[in-house]
């Protein structure tokens, strides 16, 4: 029995031995602390040896170290190189300097946080042989401490920032700046376009800028819809997104430009205003990064708070230009307005106060009327103020101040402004200068006792311009007539060479019948009907030419423009045949009617013909041409010669043209002159043109005459169609 127990009992030492030492193992294995020893000889490290705790800080083993003795210098971050050297130094040196704080790149590629605390072994001689160096993996803390600092700068860059721009700018560089040391490297900004109901890149920051421009480039091509894409995603969901590695992917609509890049973790949170999304920040890092709780609490504080900075930035943008809308109200006022404390101190002025009393409105804040104005006229003005507040209601005043060197006065409506209490805490005036009106009244008494006075010569005045009108009205209806006249004067030759050959057929048939009618002759019915046809003929002639010469009252009715021209080329075909002028017509087919006064429009026409045969004295051509359509579109029309029509109205456009001499220069601008005129003594008054101009006016058209570029004289003649009536 006794040899039983003495061999179980060793047994279980040494079971109880290996539990202890996997439970150390285990213990040093979680450990974030670790000592290391280096020996030193001559003020030179020689040997380094690294405790068992160091896998779990560096992730290296004790051996690894051994075996490579400058790992650990290799493992310091190239920034913090020099600083955890310059502490070497110190310490071989024989200093005590302060613990160093630095980062090491873990095994793994990760970036750890560590405290090194040093202490030195000296001789008997005060030399140091050795020192041993506590390592502390504070990591965590210093994430901490970072997540912390980003909710500082954040609030201090939302405090300092001049706009909201700036602010989101700030915002954006200070996060990157912060989340470097968790290698956050990258951060873009998405606005949201309500609008287009898309998300647009505002902004981007990158430490290194060079090295972003095609990030930048390829980021600001994009918009995200609601859903769409990791910054569509956080819209439509409110929350904050992460992406471990976007190479594992397959749904980023940029995961080949991050492979690109070499950024492989993400993640977005949104920007909260109230209940509503504005926008998606997202950081990008060129490691793969495993979600981490805390980091998601604080960024999901700071777009809330972005938020509420945004929410209080656009409530002061309203309210500050509300306050420059009323200020730019009060400055284009003619008025004088001012707002002073229930004190009688000046609040606020506009731009007319301080233009009258010569005073800026930063010199008159805080001052009160006795500061500006003489005794007397400020102890008037706070009386009136003082009966304002007392009655707690606006009332109205008249007020004389003194301005450079004259008395002005002015109608002043003052009132109280009360607080949400009832408490009077201001007191408005709006004041306007009535002085001139006041003069101006007295001006008014005087003129209306002497328009009074002069009333019966007034209407008699009026009746004479009455008369007056009447008859420069009738003059000008008989100019027109007389015009007319002169145009029939001027026809009149070519009727009687018209009705002369008729008449002498006439006259011929009768010798013929008189001599030569027999029972049965056979040229009897032919000779009637020539007979018949002469006679039918002269009394057109003679029944257009009355008919022209009779004076009418204007009168606007459709009709048809070719006809009409074709009749008064026919009145002017003896003109025409006596000076060898040949007709040329292209009238177009379906041209629309017109709204014309026949009898008017006839005299233009006549007027013109006639004008272009007499230019043709030893023969020539006269050409007339119809064409209608749009302004602009159909028909070409120089609009400074034909200013009164615009593109797409419907027009008609005939044109004159004869084979003259043309017009010379210096007579073109007079052409349309009352009394003007080229023509012989005799020949002509100078009243045609500017008759026809007169019945072109009445009609709503528009005439031009000038030199045509083959010689000659061109007269174009726009009036508007049927469908283009003027009002």
């Amino acid at each position: 029995m006794n040899t039983t127990f003495f061999i179980r009992e060793p047994k279980r030492a040494k079971q109880a031995m290996e539990d202890v030492e996997r439970r150390y193992a285990r213990l040093l294995a979680s450990v974030t602390d670790y000592v290391y020893t280096v020996t030193v000889e001559q003020g030179r490290p020689v040997t380094t040896t690294h405790g068992a705790g160091c896998e779990a800080v560096t992730g290296y083993t004790s051996d690894e170290f051994e075996a490579y003795p400058f790992l650990w210098e290799s493992m310091i971050c190239k920034e913090d190189l020099p600083a955890v050297r310059a502490h070497t130094d110190r310490v071989l040196d024989g200093q005590k300097p302060p613990p160093l704080e630095f980062r090491l790149i873990h095994k793994n590629g990760g970036e750890r946080w560590v405290k090194h605390t040093t202490v030195a072994h000296r001789n008997e001689l005060g030399q140091v042989i050795a020192y041993d160096g506590l390592v502390s993996d504070i990591t965590e803390r210093r994430q901490a401490q970072d997540l912390l600092s980003v909710q500082y700068l954040v609030t201090r860059e939302l405090a300092q920032a001049s706009s909201l721009l700036d602010a989101l700018t700030r915002v954006v560089a200070s996060v990157g700046t912060v989340f470097r040391s968790f290698r956050w490297d990258r951060a873009v900004l998405w606005s949201l376009d309500a609008g287009a109901n898309r998300l647009h890149c505002a902004e981007i920051w990158h430490p290194l800028p060079h090295q972003s421009e095609e990030f930048e480039v390829v980021n600001r091509k994009l918009a995200f819809a609601r859903g769409e894409g990791m910054p569509g995603r956080v819209w439509a969901s409110g929350t904050l997104a992460w992406i471990a590695d976007l190479a594992q992917d397959a749904t980023c609509p940029r995961a080949p430009y991050a492979a690109q890049l070499g950024l492989r973790g993400t993640c977005a949170f949104p920007i909260r205003r109230a209940e509503t999304i504005v926008g998606v920040i997202e950081l990008f890092s060129r490691e793969a990064q495993q979600p981490d709780q805390h980091l998601q609490r604080v960024l999901a504080t700071l777009g809330n708070q972005i938020g509420q900075f945004l929410e209080h930035r656009e409530a002061e943008e309203q309210r500050r230009l509300s306050e420059q809308r009323l200020q730019a109200i009060l400055d284009h006022s003619p008025a004088v307005i001012h707002l002073k404390d229930a004190e009688g101190r000046y609040l606020l002025v506009n731009r007319r106060f301080e233009q009258l009393f010569g005073v800026s409105r930063a010199e008159v804040a805080g001052l009160a009327p006795h500061d500006l104005f003489a005794q007397e006229t400020a102890d008037a003005l706070r009386n009136h103020d003082l009966q304002v507040l007392a009655a707690r209601a606006p009332m109205e005043f008249d007020e004389t101040v003194p301005q450079n060197g004259e008395l002005r006065t002015y109608i002043s409506v003052k009132f109280p402004l009360l607080d949400a209490a009832g408490v009077v805490y201001a007191l408005g005036s709006i004041s306007t200068d009535i002085t001139e009106r006041k003069r101006a009244e007295d001006k008014l008494n005087r003129a209306y006792r002497e328009l009074s006075e002069s009333e019966a010569a007034l209407k008699e005045t009026l009746q004479e311009l009455k008369s007056a009108n009447d008859q420069l009205k009738a003059a000008q209806l008989r100019l027109i007539q007389a015009a007319k006249l002169e145009s029939v004067g001027t026809l009149a030759a070519g009727v009687a060479h018209e009705v002369k050959n008729p008449l002498q057929t006439i006259l011929m048939g009768l010798d013929y019948l008189d001599h030569n009618l027999k029972a049965g002759d056979s040229n009897a019915p032919s000779v009637l009907t020539d007979m018949r046809d002469a006679v039918t003929r002269a009394s057109t002639i003679i029944r257009g030419l009355l008919e022209f010469a009779a004076p009418a009252a204007f009168e606007l009715k459709d009709d048809d423009l070719n006809a009409l021209i074709e009749q008064s080329l026919r009145l002017i075909s003896g003109q025409a045949v006596a000076s060898q002028v040949e007709v040329v017509r292209d009238l177009e087919c379906g041209l629309p009617p017109v709204s014309m006064d026949r009898r008017k429009m006839q005299q233009v026409f006549i007027n013109l013909f006639i004008n272009a045969v007499q230019a043709m004295a030893r023969g020539g051509v006269l050409s007339v041409r119809t064409r209608a359509g749009r302004c602009g579109r159909d028909l070409d029309l120089n609009s400074a010669l034909f200013p009164q029509f615009r593109r797409g109205d419907r027009l008609v456009r005939v044109e004159v043209q004869d084979t003259g001499t043309g017009i010379s220069e210096a007579h073109l601008a007079k052409v349309f002159d009352p009394f003007f005129t080229t023509k012989p003594v005799g020949v002509g008054s100078g009243l045609g043109l500017s008759v026809v101009k007169k019945i072109v006016d009445l009609h709503g058209g528009a005439i031009d005459i000038r030199n045509g570029p083959q010689g000659g004289a061109l007269v174009t003649l726009v009036l508007r169609t049927q469908q283009e009536k003027v009002a």
